[in-house]
């Protein structure tokens, strides 16, 4: 009896034994990134949005403002005709409410309101912009040729476009609208 009893309790030694020195080290870097990612940053660093996680890891790996190799874009294409300055307004609304065009601008997402991230502490964090977020530096309006063109025109367009720097001051976003012959917008992101 006494016998299982010294095999079983050494089975769970040779068992833990590995897991504490995994797990434990692992917590401690969890708790490590806490403290600096959520208290101190509040504390010490008022320009600091927030914590670059997966999903933005992109941000951290690209030279934005040389010319982008990692570019994230959509087309949008509509029939019918769009106001530019109706997107403009949409936009303000989305990301920051309807309190937003007035004079209290809270943004709804920091991170389409946030420049660059900058480094503290061993951690990428967003940080805010310097200057007023204007939505009319971010929303473009391009003019195409006929539209027996237009293909190879816009063709010509996104190329420049995606690789053309960005800002080093404004978020890392723009909005290209193209108005086409025959009712056609083209929204690009």
């Amino acid at each position: 009896m006494l016998r299982k009893f010294v095999f079983a309790v050494a089975g769970w030694v040779v068992l833990l034994i590995p897991s504490i020195f995994f797990l434990v080290p692992l917590f401690l870097l969890y708790i490590a990134r806490l403290l600096v990612t959520r208290w101190l940053r509040r504390l010490f660093r008022k320009d600091l949005v927030g914590s670059i996680d997966m999903p933005d890891a992109l941000f951290t790996l690209d030279s934005f403002w040389d010319r982008p190799l990692g570019c994230i874009s959509f087309v949008h294409i509509v029939h019918g005709r769009l106001d530019p300055d109706a997107i403009e307004k949409r936009l303000s609304e989305v990301l920051f409410g309807r309190r937003g065009l007035g004079s209290e601008r809270v943004a709804n997402y920091d991170r389409l309101t946030s420049v660059y991230p900058s480094y503290w502490l061993g951690y990428p964090f967003w940080t805010r912009a310097e200057s007023e977020f204007d939505i009319q530096k971010h929303v473009r309006v391009q003019a195409m040729g006929p539209m027996d063109q237009f293909e190879k025109e816009l063709h010509s367009v996104l190329k420049v476009w995606l690789v053309s720097p960005l800002h080093k001051g404004r978020p890392l976003w723009d909005v290209l609208v193209i108005p086409g012959n025959s009712m056609k917008f083209i929204n690009l992101f």
